[in-house]
């Protein structure tokens, strides 16, 4: 069954529940996981939970929502939220792997730091191998105005325009089959989750569709592969305004 997750939760909310989710793999027994506790209070929450919303500040994005519980949460004590879903009952697997959070940091830093592209009324974000959506859907969520996101998976742009309507975003961002070294319009900002070979081959075409005061955002990239890709940027005109590393992956900022 697809979406596991977002049925089972769909069907709790709507009064259907009548069995929970039972996991199992081949290194492990089977777990279950009881659907109610997954639309829990905060009194409810592990402490450690408790004290990572505690911790919350400023405007915040939440990146696989699931049922909601971190999100009403924060609404309730007054916060702005914005919570993003990819399944029509929950987004449950939406930016749980550190490149895809490294990405979105750095999507919040780079338009935190240049105040610029987002008083722009034309800004505009360009996603590289976009898979579902998840970072032009960010980038447009935390102000950029328009977003483009270019896969060459038909899968993926299929994945990518249902949560691009499932977030009611189709009039601001496109999704394209095409091929990064075929794009000639210039962008504010430009986000690539891609591994260290692609980022380097792509490096000073990238320079040239990025506009004057424009940023790159890049993560997929191991820890030890930092300096060397950004030698390659500063070559082509860049400086780093923001590095971040989670496990052993890395995400930056570069800027003209």
């Amino acid at each position: 069954m697809k979406d596991l997750f977002g049925k089972a939760l769909l069907d709790y909310q709507t009064g259907n529940y009548s069995e929970d989710i039972v996991t199992s793999t081949n290194i492990s027994d089977e777990d279950v996981l009881p659907l109610p506790y997954l639309f829990r209070e905060f009194k409810d929450m592990p402490k450690l939970e408790q004290k990572a919303l505690e911790l919350c500040k400023g405007s915040i994005l939440d990146v696989g929502c699931g049922a909601g519980s971190h999100s009403l949460y924060l609404q309730e004590n007054n916060f702005e939220v914005k919570a993003i879903d990819i399944s029509k009952g929950a987004s449950f697997g939406f930016g749980d792997h550190p490149t895809t959070r490294l990405a979105i940091q750095g999507i919040e830093a780079a338009l935190s730091e240049n105040h610029g592209i987002l008083k722009a009324d034309n800004s505009r974000a360009l996603d590289i191998g976009t898979g579902s959506g998840v970072l032009a859907i960010a980038a447009v969520l935390l102000g950029i105005k328009r977003a483009v996101g270019i896969d060459i998976d038909p899968c993926a742009r299929d994945e990518a325009q249902k949560n691009i309507k499932l977030n009611g975003l189709e009039h601001r961002i496109k999704i394209l089959d095409t091929s990064v070294e075929d794009i000639k319009e210039t962008y504010s900002l430009i986000t690539a989750n891609l591994r260290y070979p692609t980022l380097k081959r792509l490096c000073s075409h990238i320079a040239k569709i990025t506009q004057k005061k424009g940023a790159v955002v890049v993560s997929g990239i191991k820890s030890d592969e930092v300096e060397d890709l950004l030698d390659n940027f500063t070559q082509n005109g860049f400086q780093c305004t923001w590095k971040a590393f989670e496990k052993d992956w890395a995400g930056m900022v570069l800027s003209r």
